[in-house]
């Protein structure tokens, strides 16, 4: 199978730019999400208090 040919084709693109799209967004939140923790973990060893995480946004309603 021509796997070129095959990513090239218009009816697989559609789909796969979005699915992609996904995917990183995804990698790059888990990714951010361990660095913070990690640089939490080292202001407190060296016995630095971290502060509090920012709090969550509330909706226009709550």
């Amino acid at each position: 199978m021509n796997w070129g040919a095959f990513f090239l084709n218009p009816s697989v693109v559609w789909i796969t730019i979005p699915v992609a799209y996904f995917l990183i967004s995804g990698v790059q939140e888990l990714c951010r999400q361990y660095y913070e923790h990690q640089e939490r973990l080292a202001m407190i060893q060296q016995g630095i208090v971290p502060p509090d995480r920012a709090p969550e946004k509330q909706d226009c309603c709550g």
